[in-house]
């Protein structure tokens, strides 16, 4: 959000909407998933037990959706007196619920629901072809549950990167359906390493200034100290 911010010269409450209802999408594609998974596919007990859990919580996000999309725009005043740090953040939590919902719309949700149901497709299809190409004849079922469960805890990451948990869950999930254990640990780490190299390496080709730009920042004010220092030596 700052990184952004700074760059591209925007409000950061704007920003913080955006990246809100982007994790917002990314759940509920997740919960499509899962409710669609729990109720037409045989997965293990622990993954049954979440079908009600999961259609409740697919009923919790549309009604959070329809909210944002009626929820009346509001006119802030212009000008506002900000004394304490409460008053400050209090503005901007309603600047950061206002632009929310200014965001809001019908079209955009249609459409990022579309995209969002599209990359998990995607995903799990990821899955399959590593395992296939490892010669990990892990079934589509056990694919399905093996992606529901290493996302479990996408809003909270237990480490950097997940690395660890994400192959702890895959393998066990894995094991279940009566693969071996340390082959679905090796899967887990290619999974995961063709999701987070190609993307940051794509990142980096995409906004280099956010890596270089910082270098060159200080280039600058390092040749600036030595100009400065050769104009004051004839002083001397």
């Amino acid at each position: 959000m700052i990184f952004v911010a700074r760059a591209a010269h925007v409000q950061s409450a704007k920003i913080l909407a955006t990246l809100a209802l982007e994790r917002m999408f990314e759940l509920i594609g997740y919960i499509v998933l899962l409710a669609l998974a729990v109720s037409f596919l045989e997965l293990p007990p622990a993954l049954e037990r979440t079908r009600p859990i999961a259609w409740l919580a697919l009923a919790g996000v549309s009604a959070l959706m329809i909210f944002l999309i009626r929820r009346p725009e509001r006119v802030r005043p212009r000008r506002v007196h900000l004394g304490s740090w409460f008053d400050k953040t209090k503005a901007y939590l309603r600047h950061f619920v206002d632009t929310l919902g200014g965001i809001s719309t019908g079209p955009r949700f249609g459409v990022a629901l579309v995209l969002s149901v599209m990359v998990w497709a995607l995903q799990l299809w990821t899955y399959s072809l590593t395992a296939r190409a490892a010669h990990f004849n892990l079934p589509l079922v056990g694919t399905v549950a093996a992606i529901l469960a290493v996302n479990l805890g996408f809003a909270v990451r237990a480490t950097p990167g997940n690395v660890g948990v994400f192959q702890m869950m895959y393998a066990v999930t894995a094991a279940g359906f009566g693969m071996d254990k340390d082959l679905a640990i090796g899967v887990a780490f290619l999974i995961q390493t063709q999701q987070i190299l190609p993307i940051t390496a794509l990142g980096i080709l995409m906004a280099p200034e956010f890596i270089f730009k910082r270098r060159q920042a200080r280039r600058a004010e390092d040749e600036g100290l030595q100009l400065r220092s050769r104009a004051e030596e004839p002083a001397r």
